[in-house]
């Protein structure tokens, strides 16, 4: 069962930053979607420039910086960004799932990715239609331009 809306406020909340070259990469749009959940889940009315909490120079390999927050910033973390190669995908369907803040109670995304059988990931279908993977947005190239769910279960950040 999906956590509910009542019970994610409780938890934190992420942001997952690329980093490369000393510098980040799409903090307008990571801002955006953070500033959004805070104002939706805490009522949050002054927004926070991650700027201020980020700080890229030492990182010149590909690194994964994690921005934890409620209704402010709690943590930020640096790991170097590990490419989980994927070269099958399950398709599990799941039209309950409700993934619209991106939250650290990923329970749900990990009982669907517990379903992948023999496969490297798993591919979310919600009331038919093809949303995300267990871990990233889902971009199809149809040999003239990239095609992307209508619906997906989290907005993405380009």
């Amino acid at each position: 069962m999906c956590p509910s809306i009542e019970t994610l406020s409780g938890s934190p909340f992420v942001e997952t930053i690329r980093i490369e070259k000393g510098r980040i990469h799409n903090l307008p749009y990571h801002n955006a979607r953070m500033n959004r959940t805070r104002r939706e889940l805490f009522g949050a009315r002054e927004e926070i420039d991650l700027a201020g909490y980020i700080h890229p120079g030492p990182h010149q390999e590909r690194t994964k910086c994690r921005v934890e927050y409620t209704r402010e910033v709690l943590q930020v973390e640096y790991v170097p960004y590990r490419m989980r190669p994927v070269h099958s995908l399950r398709l599990v369907t799941c039209d309950e799932i409700d993934y619209s803040y991106k939250s650290t109670d990923r329970q749900c995304l990990n009982d669907l990715f517990a379903q992948r059988g023999g496969h490297d990931d798993i591919l979310i279908i919600r009331d038919g239609l093809l949303t995300d993977t267990s871990i990233c947005n889902v971009a199809l190239w149809n040999g003239t331009s990239w095609i992307t769910p209508a619906r997906p279960l989290l907005c993405g950040t380009m």
